[in-house]
């Protein structure tokens, strides 16, 4: 894992300091870090094609592309959008929720929903499931380049 930071925390404020759990286990690891408030990380995660992700996380620019798998994803506030292949074929149902904020669904040049709450279900002839949750933002689905 490579971890960049947008704004410098200054020489005695490194990032391993504020890592509070990485524990690896053969089908899964579990990550938490506790940043200094102001702080603008940016983390850069490769993880295998074929990855399962469950990802809880507070304010967040996210960005999931080039990963096969379930994914359950849970945001607070941001930006949330996952670049998929071929949808249909990869996934069995993407579930998107927003509680105040939008939707876009990209691949088909949609407009955004600004329905608040939202809820919507996207289904498709896959294994995958996908649900997407946003407290406060945005969420997009693309097709990956």
């Amino acid at each position: 894992m490579e971890v960049h930071l947008g704004a410098s925390l200054g020489h005695e404020l490194t990032p391993k300091r504020f890592l509070q759990e990485f524990v690896v286990g053969q089908k899964d690891a579990d990550v938490e870090w506790k940043l200094p408030a102001g702080s603008l990380p940016v983390f850069d995660i490769y993880v295998p094609e074929q990855t399962a992700l469950d990802l809880q996380l507070g304010k967040t620019n996210l960005l999931v592309k080039g990963v096969r798998g379930d994914k359950a994803v849970s945001a607070g506030k941001g930006t949330m959008r996952l670049d998929v292949s071929d949808a249909d074929s990869e996934y069995h149902s993407i579930i998107v929720d927003v509680a105040m904020g939008s939707f876009a669904d990209l691949r088909t040049g949609g407009n955004p929903s600004n329905h608040v709450p939202f809820h919507q279900e996207l289904p498709g002839r896959g294994d995958a499931t996908a649900h997407l949750q946003m407290a406060m933002g945005r969420i997009e689905i693309a097709k990956e380049n």
